[in-house]
């Protein structure tokens, strides 16, 4: 049993890192066997913690040492099995006559049936220390060659590791995984490894031997990924939860072209930003416009959609996001960015028949966001679409702006507008538009 105080999450047996070995150096142990089972009792444990209690076959574990890592806070803990041996004398594991005679001298004093669970005499666990107890120690005799060895304890900090921030991303995408650690031993003396705890499907590393790599995923859903990072010694670990999601359009540019786009109005490309790497979309033209279709879109209850957008000039610049069905009608949100001073989000309903600025029949403004800094750096632009109870959360750079009431004539969405109010050009105002996405949130 294994008390945890304080999870983020109720803890489960990917949470859990078993080893198994009689060495006495940890790092060289192999993996323990499958537990039968792990049940956790929320509150149960000292001081309201929850207790995990893990079971594994009687005798799948004896005569060495099993290593527990609970990976989430990175603790470790250890357990010793010597069948037969007493525990009478600090520091020695041999099975001796001694343990046979400690065992009889035992049984003389105690109730027949009333041994407790932590007597050491009662091998057996039947709650009495008598003959059979004896045998079993009689049988399991070792000697200083075969004796289970202590460990070697001497202080070597465990890796404090980190693996990185949650990330939700389409199931297309490539994440990229920035591990990190921190440790007493050179750089050169750590191994890393990544590993798949859980999720719906299976996971392609770049390198599952490097802090730094990518990860792509087979099908959508909730994934856990361990970073293990050994020192010679000592395991550290932490977990990370990427949340894939179906995507229904997801365009990084990175490509440099507007494959599946329709410009309807205007000029527009995608160009490297002079000060910042990937692509974007920028106008070349005043009031350019681009549109993409999601024929295919199957849509959950809840749909997120994002857009990462930047003020290229040196002046207040503006833009569209519009999301429409196949009559042209829908809802969005206009933006405006300003290096000077706040910028302004106002949301809005109406129609858009794909060729003139749709008419604004019913405002409603957000509340003020910050404005986009002179280092000309990318805001992302969330929406959390409530299908169900028709409503549209807006989360501008990281912070919610609240929720607005939709129209349930909307909910079939099957396209994207993007909208540059402002000419590009080097020097002067403009938009640029990257990493556009739209999918449905994965239900788990």
């Amino acid at each position: 049993m294994v008390d945890v105080e304080d999870a983020v999450e109720t803890p489960s047996a990917g949470d859990f890192i078993f080893k198994v070995g009689r060495e006495t150096k940890p790092a060289t142990w192999a993996n323990a066997p499958a537990p039968t089972s792990v049940t956790v009792r929320l509150g149960a444990g000292v001081d309201g913690s929850d207790r995990v209690t893990i079971i594994w076959p009687d005798n799948a574990i004896a005569n060495q040492w099993l290593e527990v890592t609970y990976a989430p806070a990175a603790d470790v803990f250890y357990f010793g099995s010597v069948i037969g041996e007493t525990g009478t004398v600090e520091g020695d594991t041999e099975v001796t006559p001694t343990d046979e005679i400690d065992v009889r001298a035992e049984a003389t004093s105690i109730a027949a049936g009333s041994a407790s669970i932590s007597n050491p005499a009662d091998f057996n666990r039947d709650k009495k220390v008598g003959p059979t107890d004896a045998l079993i120690s009689r049988n399991n005799g070792t000697n200083s060659a075969t004796a289970v060895p202590l460990i070697s304890m001497e202080y070597n900090p465990t890796p404090n590791v980190n693996a990185g921030s949650d990330v939700t991303l389409p199931q297309t995408s490539t994440a990229n995984l920035l591990g990190s650690v921190t440790d007493d031993q050179p750089a050169g003396e750590l191994t890393a490894t990544w590993s798949l705890i859980s999720g719906p499907g299976t996971v392609d590393f770049g390198n599952a031997s490097s802090l730094g790599t990518t990860a792509t995923f087979s099908a959508v859903g909730t994934y856990k990924l361990m970073l293990m990072v050994n020192d010679g010694d000592k395991n550290g670990a932490d977990i990370v939860t990427i949340q894939a999601t179906g995507a229904f359009l997801a365009d990084d540019f990175d490509d440099n072209n507007l494959d599946g786009w329709t410009i309807q109005a205007g000029s527009l490309a995608t160009a490297q930003y002079e000060t910042e790497p990937g692509y974007e979309v920028h106008a070349s033209a005043a009031n350019s416009r681009m549109k993409a279709d999601l024929p295919e879109a199957e849509l959950s209850d809840t749909v997120y959609m994002s857009v990462n957008v930047r003020n290229q000039g040196t002046a207040h610049s503006g833009g569209w996001i519009w999301f429409v069905g196949d009559d042209g009608s829908g809802f969005g949100v206009n933006f405006l960015l300003s290096q000077t001073s706040t910028g302004v989000m106002n949301y809005y309903i109406g129609t858009d028949d794909g060729e003139t600025r749709p008419p604004i029949t019913v405002p409603r403004s957000y509340t003020v966001v910050p404005a986009a800094t002179g280092d000309d750096g990318l805001k992302k632009i969330e929406f959390v679409y409530d299908r169900v109870n028709d409503q549209l959360e807006c989360i501008f750079d990281g912070t919610s702006l609240g929720t607005k009431a939709t129209e349930s004539d909307h909910r079939n969405v099957t396209g994207v507008i993007l909208k540059f109010s402002d000419q590009y050009s080097a020097g002067s105002s403009g938009i640029g538009v990257d990493d556009v996405y739209i999918g449905n949130v994965p239900s788990n």
